[in-house]
């Protein structure tokens, strides 16, 4: 694999490595590249500011394909898709299969605000429609998946499937999988569908001790 490491000191510090933008409706791929952040690093060190994210998908991407990829050490998220960006808005639709996401938390202790997330989904919520048991909808499948906060978090008319993914040492007190409500919009998650998961106990974010895990929430 092909291994790219962000070590920038750049000022928007919230930008990802890789952003997509859904403007041709065509199908897009990326496979067999590990992606590293030192952000973790830069956290501990007492950087509050750093918000890395891997890969970004923004608009109505059809028929996309993120496989056999490496995520470690973001504060944000591997990868993202927001359904809601300007270009051309839409539900995301695609496949996120056979990656590792590994140790993704951000946690300022001064104020609580955490993150750290495998993978965000967010819809689109000015189509509200339900579909389940469709393939309108971000199938994150066969992935693995530790030391996360959320291995899978979602809203704003987010639809997704997680099935036959493993998940380990999951960060207490937080819920491996998530659904959000109204946060960011009046909408929240429109649906998510999990299934055929392993889950392992999780871990306590400030010590590392075993703890138990919510399996969703």
């Amino acid at each position: 694999k092909t291994i790219l490491q962000r070590v920038s000191t750049e000022t928007n510090l919230s930008d990802p490595m890789f952003k997509v933008k859904a403007e041709t409706g065509k199908p897009f791929s990326f496979s067999y590249f590990t992606l590293r952040s030192n952000a973790r690093k830069r956290l501990a060190q007492g950087d509050l500011k750093t918000f890395h994210r891997g890969i970004l998908l923004q608009g109505k991407c059809a028929k996309f394909r993120i496989h056999h990829c490496r995520f470690t050490g973001f504060t944000n998220n591997g990868i993202s898709c927001s359904g809601r960006a300007q270009n051309q808005p839409g539900h995301p639709t695609g496949v996120i299969d056979h990656n590792e996401f590994i140790d993704m938390l951000y946690i300022n202790r001064q104020n609580g605000h955490a993150l750290g997330y495998g993978v965000v989904v967010y819809g689109a919520p000015e189509e509200w429609s339900l579909s389940l048991g469709s393939k309108d909808a971000v199938f994150i499948e066969d992935n693995y998946f530790e030391r996360c906060r959320h291995s899978v978090a979602a809203n704003t008319g987010a639809r997704y499937v997680f099935r036959y993914n493993t998940i380990r040492d999951n960060y207490n007190p937080w819920a491996a999988i998530d659904t959000h409500g109204q946060n960011l919009t009046k909408y929240g998650t429109r649906s998510a569908e999990s299934y055929n998961n392993t889950i392992y106990s999780g871990i306590d974010h400030r010590d590392g001790q075993g703890r138990g895990t919510w399996e969703s929430g």
